[in-house]
């Protein structure tokens, strides 16, 4: 007897099996309850099931398992059969044995395993050499939720963990990591094309076969570095077509928002298809760090990304107008995204004196969009990177406030000295800046200005003086703004020009009220007519008291600009100024808007640190912390010195800086050899890699 009536007739004598156990446990229900435990004799249970076992199943057991896998493995090639007999043969050998399932696993299950990885083995082949890796996947997923479904069906609950482990390392134990590194199909290729479905799915059979998460996270940081390639070069590619147009290039709006996009591309796919795996949080860190501390080769401006963040930071902190103008949710959304790329530059010192820079135009202009949101992005920079990054920002701000109730004061004594004196003072609003706290700038402290506002400028002197005995106040004029009043003869109606002192400066020589001594006209004040002798380089840089080499920048954006007040008497195309030019007034400017600023003239008034002087600075940083862990420490070997200094130095990295090459000797090296030249540590005599603090 074989096939499908050999377990008919199994299952038959089962059935007549269990109604004569039910029989005689009825019939003798006292003896079982009583005498049995009593005397721990077997059961009538074991002994019915012992004497089935020995005289049906023991002789037809082999013939029982093949049946039963040749019925399993019509199910899986999709044949119709009767799967009631699979479950009932299956449910009576479970109960047979001396333990529990014990011929279920030895006769059966054993066997049921090794078919199942025999047939999985030869598909996994097959699918190996025709399928890509989301086809093989999709398909080992498909097997596994298939034996799944058969063994919760047919067979005990306890197969399923055992099947589902087997099928795992024989499907996908010693593929995934190659499925993983395909080049045309693997798992690189589903990130480029974002097919974030098999991406999980990558990563769910990762994690549950314990093998190549480490080759999953090195993938998924070479996609992120290879797309931050891929943004530098549009990037570089956009330079070089306006350096050929002779052009200038604002694109970093556009280039910051591309970034936003894939940083949020990038923390989806780990939040999500990694499930915020440690190895893939920790490759989206390199890899953004990598992003924002490259330097794009080719690059003719050689941007740096410090310097375009610093720049986006200054655009939307700044006032908006038009149609540029944005949200303010939509402003502070790209705010947050500024500081979560910030959190990974390696050179926030320099960040820092891009924005100290940006921040201080802001204030000094009084173009900042809200003091809360200056506030608030000082704020996160200090959740960061802590009080000291943000000191010189606070006071800023601190500078400004103050200023502000400083100049309400003096308004009140302005007025009453106004009234007293004879002669015109222009009206005077003074910025007081903390020295050291702000951006180092050149005071031209020489320039010969009119004399009501000389007239000002003193009054304030004598009055900050004596509310603030011992300081020092230094002025500052290429940072000032001035409101000259001007009427030309063939227009109605005067005009307003805001500009800084050097202009105002200059300008009131060509008024006919200007005398050679002094200038009589100034901030506020107005001039009958704006008609007035030829001035030439060398006699407008006598009467200010300037360089005649500041002169020429100055003139240019009265001469050339949209609001051209003065004309060069030379005729050329060229829009230079030479030395033995002469300039007079235009007597043909007309403007339909009364009030207008002047461009402000290129003076170079911020102090820009050379790379030479950045680096100095970096070392002496250096230095000190070295020296400081050393006298806390006393002896240190180099590795653990080296890993001291790179924890406290929060600002940049000495050995990881994109901002220079790769050098040959780290900065922490040379650092550490200079102070044993200066006689601050010595190294140990027996161990070259030990330093010792010298007291």
């Amino acid at each position: 007897m074989h096939g499908e009536a050999l377990l008919r007739e199994f299952i038959r004598h089962g059935e007549n099996q269990e109604m004569i156990g039910r029989f005689y446990r009825t019939q003798f229900e006292l003896l079982g309850r009583n005498y049995i435990k009593r005397t721990k004799s077997r059961t009538f249970d074991d002994i019915s099931r012992s004497s089935f076992q020995a005289i049906i199943y023991n002789s037809v057991k082999q013939n029982l398992a093949d049946e039963l896998l040749t019925i399993i493995q019509q199910i899986r090639e999709g044949k119709d059969v009767d799967r009631m007999l699979v479950k009932d043969t299956v449910r009576f050998i479970a109960t047979l044995g001396s333990r529990m399932f014990q011929c279920y696993e030895e006769d059966f299950e054993r066997a049921f395993l090794q078919q199942s990885c025999a047939f999985y083995g030869d598909c996994a082949t097959q699918w190996m050499e025709r399928d890509t890796a989301a086809d093989y996947l999709q398909k080992s997923d498909a097997a596994l939720q298939k034996e799944k479904h058969l063994v919760a069906s047919l067979l005990h609950p306890m197969t399923d963990a055992k099947v589902q482990y087997a099928l795992e390392r024989k499907l996908l134990h010693d593929k995934v990591v190659a499925l993983m590194e395909r080049e045309n199909n693997g798992l690189l290729y589903l990130l480029r094309t974002n097919r974030t479905q098999d991406i999980a799915l990558f990563y769910k059979f990762v994690v549950r076969v314990g093998q190549g998460v480490e080759e999953l996270a090195r993938i998924f940081r070479c996609f992120i570095e290879a797309q931050s390639q891929q943004i530098w070069a549009a990037r570089v590619s956009k330079e070089q077509n306006w350096s050929k147009e002779q052009g200038s290039l604002d694109e970093d709006g556009d280039m910051m928002r591309t970034i936003f996009d894939a940083y949020a591309t990038w923390s989806q796919l780990m939040t999500t298809q990694f499930a915020g795996h440690s190895k893939a949080r920790d490759a989206l860190k390199r890899g953004v760090e990598y992003l924002v501390n490259y330097v794009a080769p080719g690059s003719p401006q050689k941007v740096l990304f410090v310097h375009l963040l610093a720049n986006f930071c200054d655009a939307l902190l700044r006032k908006q107008t038009g149609d540029k103008k944005m949200e303010e949710n939509e402003c502070e959304q790209l705010l947050e995204q500024v500081v979560l790329l910030f959190a990974h530059l390696q050179d926030k010192d320099i960040f820092r004196t891009a924005y100290q820079q940006a921040l201080a135009q802001r204030l000094l202009n009084q173009t900042s969009a809200s003091d809360d949101m200056e506030r608030a992005m000082i704020g996160h920079f200090k959740l960061i990177s802590g009080q000291a990054f943000t000191a010189n920002f606070e006071v800023m701000l601190f500078d400004v406030m103050n200023s502000k109730e400083q100049n309400e004061k003096f308004q009140e004594e302005f007025y009453q000295q106004q009234a007293a004196t004879a002669r015109p003072i222009s009206e005077l609003a003074v910025q007081v800046l903390t020295y050291g706290q702000w951006p180092s700038y050149q005071p031209i402290d020489r320039l010969r200005l009119p004399t009501p506002m000389n007239e000002a400028m003193k009054l304030f002197t004598t009055y900050f003086m004596h509310k603030h005995d011992g300081k020092r106040l230094v002025w500052i004029h290429e940072l000032g703004q001035v409101t000259v009043q001007g009427k030309w003869p063939s227009q109605a109606r005067p005009f307003q020009f805001l500009m800084t002192p050097i202009q105002a400066a200059m300008l009131m020589l060509f008024s006919s009220t200007y005398e050679s001594e002094a200038c009589d006209s100034g901030s506020g004040s107005s001039s009958d007519s704006p008609v007035g002798r030829r001035w030439t380089i060398g006699q407008i840089a006598q009467a200010v008291n300037l360089e005649e080499d500041v002169v020429p920048r100055v003139l240019s954006t009265m001469v050339f600009s949209k609001v051209k007040l003065l004309n060069r008497d030379r005729v050329a195309k060229e829009n230079t100024i030479k030395s033995d030019d002469t300039f007079s007034v235009n007597l043909d400017f007309s403007s339909k808007v009364t009030r207008l600023k002047l461009p402000p003239p290129n003076l170079t008034v911020i102090t820009k640190k050379s790379q030479e002087e950045v680096d100095e600075q970096r070392r002496l940083v250096t230095e000190a912390c070295v020296v400081r862990i050393m006298k806390a420490r006393k002896t240190l070997l180099h590795t653990t010195l080296t890993s001291e200094v790179l924890n406290q130095l929060q600002l940049f990295r000495p050995e990881g800086s994109m901002i220079k090459k790769v050098i040959e000797r780290s900065m922490i090296k040379k650092v550490i050899e200079s102070l044993i030249e200066r006689d601050y540590l010595r190294r140990d005599p027996d161990n070259m890699s030990q330093y010792s603090y010298v007291a």
